[in-house]
């Protein structure tokens, strides 16, 4: 497997944090090279399918949580799995639909409902609040699409996996 930097440099850049980028960006460019049909999702810009979000279809969310979940029992990602499926989700999606500003720093949602930076402190008011959205607030997406992304019948969860989500 060949982790593509640019790639991983793009989404460490939006906020998204390295070891999330590092799996993010194995095989796969930020864009696609032709319009090809390949049976993997071989771009971030396949993989999110924001032309299927922006025409009112649900995005399927089952191979972007398929290719994060090992990362997600690392510390601090794994008090708040859900939630920070839904952070990630999002800044990717805007970033591909419409760029914003972007945190300066890599950021995870905690246990108690905030947004952090991974190294320590948290984005400025504004930030932390659109951010924030993504999870819980007027843009947050369907929590149960990601609920049953992340459940125990998906493949891996024995070896990965160490908590159910009621």
């Amino acid at each position: 497997m060949v982790v593509k930097s640019a790639t991983k440099k793009k989404l460490m850049g939006i906020g998204i944090p390295e070891e999330v980028a590092h799996v993010l960006s194995d095989n796969r460019r930020w864009s696609p090279l032709s319009k090809a049909v390949n049976d993997s999702f071989t771009s971030i810009k396949e993989l999110m399918n924001p032309t299927g979000f922006l025409r009112g279809s649900e995005p399927s969310v089952q191979e972007f949580v398929n290719i994060i979940r090992p990362v997600m029992n690392h510390y601090p990602f794994k008090h708040a799995p859900v939630e920070n499926l839904m952070l990630w989700y999002g800044i990717i999606l805007q970033a591909i639909i419409k760029p914003l500003d972007r945190p300066e720093h890599p950021v995870f949602y905690s246990d108690v409902g905030h947004v952090l930076y991974v190294g320590g402190g948290k984005p400025p008011h504004m930030m932390k609040q659109r951010l924030q959205d993504y999870v819980k607030g007027p843009t947050a997406f369907n929590e149960n699409m990601f609920k049953h992304a992340w459940n125990p019948e998906s493949r891996h969860y024995a070896a990965i996996n160490k908590k159910v989500i009621a």
